[in-house]
């Protein structure tokens, strides 16, 4: 694993680990109603939405360069059509989860964050069939 992809993995866990302390800690003991308790996790939520967009919007471009990279490089139709799916995809669950972003739906936060994970997971899988197939390219001119 590389630094860049660790850094990332350190910087997901650090952030999950304070989403559930944060939970936990905001919760309170006996909750009034089921509105009271979803209120408290607000921030968690809207923090993990944020990191989830960022990445996403941040991966979407490394995606573009890669793909030019690749494009250059000759990887087979076969390799781009399927990024391009897999891009694709990404793009519809973060167009979905843009949509979702309603602030007076109490839900909203949560089906956002749905999408936004589904989109930087899609987008990350491409960028690493991407990276594959222009490593082993690499390899095989070198």
């Amino acid at each position: 694993m590389n630094k860049k992809r660790l850094g990332s993995s350190v910087l997901l866990i650090i952030l999950l680990l304070a989403a559930v302390s944060m939970a936990f800690s905001a919760t309170p003991v006996v909750a009034a109603s089921t509105q009271s308790s979803i209120m408290s996790k607000e921030p968690v939520i809207s923090s993990l939405n944020y990191f989830y967009y960022s990445k996403f919007v941040k991966l979407n471009q490394t995606f573009t360069n890669l793909y030019q990279k690749a494009l250059e490089l000759g990887v087979d139709n076969e390799t781009l059509q399927m990024v391009l799916n897999y891009q694709q995809a990404a793009e519809a669950w973060y167009r979905k989860g843009l949509e979702c972003m309603n602030p007076m739906a109490s839900s909203s936060g949560v089906l956002a964050l749905i999408h936004f994970r589904k989109a930087y997971v899609s987008i990350r899988d491409a960028i690493r069939i991407l990276e594959n197939a222009i490593e082993e390219l690499e390899n095989s001119k070198g």
